[in-house]
């Protein structure tokens, strides 16, 4: 099923590991903006608030996804033992 170089793998997971730490950290400094919220119309923080929930919507089902991933991946590994 996977025939991909292991050292590869591992590259490409700390990688992948590293930009979702990244985009999460980048998510929760949107969430604390204060900056954003007093400048803007009660209309627009509301516009940004979803979109931010958006995101992390999205980040989580990626990251969901990637774990789910790297989960068959190794039990493939395990079976082939």
């Amino acid at each position: 099923m996977f025939d991909d170089p292991t050292r590869e793998i591992q590259e490409l997971t700390v990688v992948m590991s590293q930009d979702l730490t990244w985009l999460n950290s980048s998510i929760q400094q949107l969430e604390s903006n204060d900056i954003l919220r007093s400048d803007m119309s009660s209309q627009n923080f509301e516009h940004c608030k979803t979109i931010v929930e958006n995101l992390k919507g999205r980040l989580m089902q990626i990251t969901s996804g990637f774990k789910e991933v790297l989960t068959t991946r190794t039990e493939v590994i395990i079976f082939r033992l």
